[in-house]
């Protein structure tokens, strides 16, 4: 219940979003930000990147979208949803652009949620030497997260290409609870753990930009 009322509000979040970015660039002359040929401002940089990402220990799991909401010029706000190994996924986090117009190197940290799976059957080894087909109950985990990107731009508009590199650290010590078979021998357990959330971060990703009115 908890993750479908955070998917509704992440999902609301990002319509507003894309609809605010839509009417800023439906603006008049009147709203148009005026400067020098060839000087970047800030009217020009993008209010909304749509994004889409994979990787390990990705905030948004193993394939998901989000967006980077501008409320500076080095500044923004990014939240999103997706599919993991540990059930569905959620984040919100900020970032801190080294240059203008969110280029270059970014800086942020956040917060992640999992889901869990109350009924994840697997093959694993036990403490008799045997393998048998186990039941989980994987918990739903919350994580903080630092991270470091790198964005290179893309054609012409503002779309872009990142990678990130970071630490996902569980706030929970409980991951999983065994609810069928014989008792998991250490190393199945290690097994599980590495699945669980936290961690090294490597992600990828391509975002589509979204710019402000010209």
């Amino acid at each position: 219940m908890f993750m479908k009322r955070l998917t509704l509000i992440v999902a609301a979040i990002l319509l507003c979003a894309s609809s605010f970015a839509q009417k800023k660039n439906s603006t008049g002359k009147n709203g148009t930000t005026h400067s020098k040929p060839g000087k970047k401002t800030q009217g020009r940089c993008p209010v909304v990147f749509l994004n889409a990402s994979t990787g390990l220990n990705n905030n948004l799991g193993m394939l998901g979208v989000g967006a980077d909401l501008a409320f500076a010029s080095q500044g923004s706000v990014d939240m999103g949803i997706g599919l993991g190994t540990w059930g569905q996924k959620a984040y919100i986090g900020g970032k801190y652009y080294m240059k203008p117009c969110h280029a270059g190197w970014a800086f942020g940290g956040g917060l992640t949620y999992a889901t869990g799976n109350n009924n994840f059957k697997y093959n694993l080894e036990t403490v008799y030497g045997t393998t048998q087909l186990v039941t989980l109950q994987l918990e739903p985990m919350a994580n903080v997260f630092i991270a470091a990107y790198k964005y290179w731009s893309v054609g012409r508009r503002a779309n872009r290409f990142y990678l990130e590199l970071g630490w996902s650290h569980r706030l929970l010590l409980t991951t999983f609870t065994q609810t069928a078979g014989d008792p998991l021998s250490d190393n199945s357990v290690k097994t599980v753990n590495a699945l669980s959330p936290g961690g090294l971060i490597i992600g990828t990703g391509f975002c589509f930009g979204i710019p402000r009115n010209k």
